[in-house]
């Protein structure tokens, strides 16, 4: 579902296919991490744990919250 449009940036729910390259960007920000955080994240939206959103600039996936 999309939330938020405007321009190049758009905020929709959190996408199976998001995770890869979430984790590859904070991976480059000098973060230690596996993809496992994101394939959790989601499940959890999927199960209805919490609400999944993710900013999409220019068709890339450039953030993500969380709200549990």
């Amino acid at each position: 579902m999309i939330y938020f449009t405007e321009g190049p940036l758009i905020i929709r729910t959190m996408e199976e296919g998001d995770g890869k390259l979430l984790c590859d960007e904070e991976i480059e920000q000098g973060w230690n991490l596996t993809i496992d955080k994101f394939v959790k994240r989601y499940c959890n939206f999927t199960e209805s744990w919490c609400i999944a959103l993710v900013a999409v600039y220019e068709g890339s996936s450039v953030g993500y919250i969380n709200v549990y």
